[in-house]
């Protein structure tokens, strides 16, 4: 009914929500044949209105929840590669703690059947690219250039190659080519030096 304004509210809603539709709408078209104008577009416009609202909210919902699921699994899995890259830091380097180690060495652990299954493990991860040696990643992760792999060096080295996302990886690369180019002028200030 319409006789005061909160009752109007509560029948216009209850239009919305199309539950007296007959009781309400029937006998105000039957007196004001225009009316079914605006009941018909007021219903329509609601109903949509309320599906709208419904969806975005249980889809907001939804995808905060599958984001905070894939943040989570993310995560486990990473803890998971590095475990296993410290694993294979205690393979590599032996629990009796071996200062560095070399190509060679490196290679002849690769080899070695009995400690192979683990690192296959911890460099499938890394998804290394096709034709990569252990030489090229042994002077990959070798940062000071010394010909011989440190413990953490190693580890950290892995760690980024796993972990880093493509911002970090950018940051690495540049900073790789800025050592370069800081590694050649001293070289050639070096070699220049005596000339002049």
């Amino acid at each position: 009914t319409f006789n005061s304004m909160p009752e109007a509210m509560f029948t216009m809603f209850s239009i919305g929500l199309l539950a007296d539709w007959t009781d309400v709408v029937v006998p105000v078209v039957e007196e004001f044949w225009w009316s079914a104008f605006f009941f018909a577009a007021f219903a329509f416009f609601t109903t949509i209105g309320m599906l709208n609202i419904i969806i975005g909210v249980i889809t907001e919902r939804t995808g905060h929840a599958q984001a905070r699921l894939v943040r989570a699994a993310t995560r486990e899995r990473d803890l998971g590669r590095m475990q296993k890259v410290r694993e294979a830091a205690d393979i590599i380097f032996g629990e009796e703690g071996q200062a560095f180690l070399t190509v060679k060495s490196l290679d002849m652990l690769l080899q070695d059947h009995s400690k192979q299954g683990h690192l296959k493990d911890v460099f499938g991860d890394i998804e290394l690219p096709l034709g990569y040696t252990v030489a090229d990643l042994h002077h990959m992760l070798d940062k000071n250039s010394s010909g011989s792999l440190a413990r953490e060096e190693f580890i950290d080295g892995i760690s980024r190659l796993c972990f880093s996302n493509d911002f970090q990886k950018s940051c690495i690369l540049l900073t790789a080519i800025s050592d370069v180019k800081v590694y050649t002028a001293r070289l050639l200030k070096e070699q220049l030096g005596p000339i002049q």
